[in-house]
C-alpha cells in the first residue's frame, strides 16, 4: 500500500538534531512499502542477481576500477590474458606452432634455424654419421632428431660445446628412436630420448651376461673402435 507524502507540518528533527518520532514513523512505513527483498537461497536466485551484470552465455565476471564488470565471450580458440593490476582481462588470439619436418641423408650440423620454432630432422644415413652441434649458436628452442631408416645417427659436440645426456649417451638406439636437443645456455645443451650407451664414435659397447675370468679393453686408435676381450668362462 502506498504511503502518503510526509505532512509538511511534521518536524523532521528535534533541537538536538535527531529524527523526531513522527518522522521515523513515516520513514519506516515508506521503507516497508518500497524496499525490495531479493532471496538468495538457491543457485537460480543468485543467478538472477548476477544476470543484472551480464546474462550472455560465456560472460566472465571481473572487478573493474570502481565496480564489478563482465567480459563478453571471446572468439573460439582465443585465450584469456590478464593485463596485470589496474587493467581488465582481454581475449587474445593464439599463434599455432607449425612443425617443420626435414629428411637428412648425410651428416649435418645443427643451425640456429633448427633451434627456432618446432623442427624435426629425420635421418636416413647410408652409413653411421654425426649430427654436429657447433659452437656459437643462439637458437633457444628444442629440436628433435629421429632415426627414420638407414644407419645410426650420433650427436657430436664441437669444440667448446657441452652436451649433457643420460650416462653420456649420444647415439640413437635403433631405427625409430628419437632424441631431443634442448639449448640450456651458451654452448650448453641437454640431450635426452631413446639413446644407446656406448655405441659408435669409439665408445664401448655394453655387454651383459654372467661370466667369470679376466677381461681387458682393446681398440684401434686409428678407427676409434673399442671392444672387450673376455678370457675364461
Amino acid at each position: 500500500m502506498a504511503v502518503p507524502p510526509l505532512n509538511p507540518f511534521v518536524r523532521i528533527t528535534n533541537e538536538q538534531g535527531q529524527p523526531t518520532p513522527d518522522f521515523m514513523q513515516w520513514w519506516t512505513a515508506q521503507r516497508a512499502a518500497n524496499d525490495i527483498i531479493v532471496p538468495l537461497s538457491t543457485p537460480a536466485e543468485v543467478s538472477a542477481v548476477l544476470d543484472l551484470l551480464g546474462d550472455t552465455h560465456g560472460d566472465l565476471l571481473f572487478r573493474g576500477a570502481s565496480i564489478w564488470d563482465t567480459l563478453g565471450p571471446g572468439t573460439a580458440g582465443f585465450v584469456l590474458s590478464t593485463g596485470g593490476p589496474g587493467a581488465p582481462p582481454v581475449w587474445v588470439a593464439t599463434t599455432a606452432q607449425v612443425m617443420t619436418l626435414t629428411t637428412r641423408a648425410v651428416a649435418f650440423s645443427i643451425t640456429n634455424a633448427l633451434l627456432t620454432g618446432l623442427h624435426v630432422a629425420q635421418t636416413t644415413f647410408s652409413t653411421e654419421a654425426d649430427v654436429t652441434v657447433p659452437s656459437g649458436l643462439t637458437g633457444t628452442e628444442p629440436m628433435e632428431i629421429v632415426w627414420l631408416s638407414g644407419d645410426r645417427p650420433t650427436v657430436l659436440a664441437a669444440a667448446g660445446v657441452d652436451i649433457v645426456s643420460p650416462d653420456g649417451a649420444l647415439a640413437l638406439r635403433t631405427v625409430g628412436s628419437w632424441a631431443k636437443l634442448t639449448p640450456r645456455g651458451s654452448d650448453d645443451y641437454l640431450l635426452w630420448g631413446d639413446l644407446a650407451i656406448g655405441i659408435g664414435n669409439g665408445k664401448l659397447l655394453l655387454l651383459q651376461g654372467d661370466f667369470s675370468g679376466n677381461f681387458s679393453l682393446q681398440g684401434d686408435a686409428a678407427s676409434g673402435i673399442s671392444y672387450l676381450v673376455l678370457e675364461g668362462v
